[in-house]
């Protein structure tokens, strides 16, 4: 009798031990699958997760870093250059005439004296989209809609003048300026992510969500990279936003509002 209530016992023990198990690994699995995009990246180019703020003297050293510039692979996160420029100048769209397979490119053209100007140039078709400014500095959207950042002065990115977006559509088969959308912000746009009609813009001192053609809610106020880290590149992967910047790479999750860091470290010779 006492064997046979030992041997129940085991048996008890033992099932609960698979249970705990079992949770134990649907946690981990859980926490693993949250941060897997970065962790494929944290041992390529080491980089270690580190507390918000950010002390003044490290920003000071990650403003000497190169930009570290994101890009959405096969829905994984990837390191397409490091680099402080984030200017993009141009963007591949298709050929406006119906039936004409030739692929075409708004392009940017500044001028230094005259400001800025939008072409679409194709083997078949060249031609001034109506609208100009003094210089435009980034162009991102899809075959039907093209957002473009410009400064409302001679300034560059990165020298603190505010920046504005407005976009081009197409009408009758022409690319032009839509008149009824433009929307302006008090600090300089550092770059932009364009996901239907959503649009998350990334300033030097938040992170914006657009939708409906207007400001919907700002994401995240008073950023830790301010002016320091210049934001180069957004990738949206699931519910988190992948940030690339001077020196590291922050994460939003859409869903809790979770800002993390991580910081590349960097061998000293």
């Amino acid at each position: 009798m006492i064997m046979i209530k030992n041997i129940f016992k085991r048996k008890v023990l033992f099932v609960l031990m698979m249970v705990l198990i079992v949770i134990l690994f649907s946690c981990e699995t859980k926490v693993n699958n949250n941060d897997s995009v970065i962790n494929d990246l944290i041992y390529q180019y080491k980089f270690v997760q580190k507390d918000i703020p950010i002390e003044d003297e490290e920003l000071y050293k990650l403003h000497r870093s190169d930009g570290i510039y994101l890009t959405n692979k096969d829905n994984k996160l990837n390191i397409n250059d490091f680099r402080s420029d984030n200017k993009i100048t141009s963007f591949f769209v298709c050929n406006s005439n119906p039936g004409n397979y030739d692929v075409g490119t708004i392009k940017v053209v500044d001028y230094p004296e005259d400001g800025g100007y939008l072409y679409y140039i194709s083997p078949r078709e060249l031609y001034e989209i109506n609208t100009r400014a003094d210089s435009f500095y980034w162009l991102n959207g899809n075959q039907d809609i093209i957002y473009c950042v410009y400064s409302p002065s001679l300034w560059y990115p990165g020298a603190g003048s505010p920046g504005s977006i407005t976009r081009i559509i197409k009408v009758d088969g022409k690319w032009q300026k839509d008149e009824e959308f433009e929307i302006d912000f008090n600090n300089e746009i550092r770059t932009f992510y364009v996901e239907d009609d959503i649009v998350y813009v990334i300033t030097s001192t938040q992170l914006i969500k657009l939708k409906d053609d207007k400001i919907e809610q700002i994401l995240v106020e008073d950023a830790f990279w301010g002016y320091w880290l210049c934001p180069n590149s957004i990738v949206k992967i699931d519910n988190l936003l992948y940030i690339g910047m001077r020196g590291g790479i922050a994460s939003y999750n859409l869903d809790t509002g979770e800002l993390l860091w991580y910081e590349q470290v960097v061998e000293e010779d």
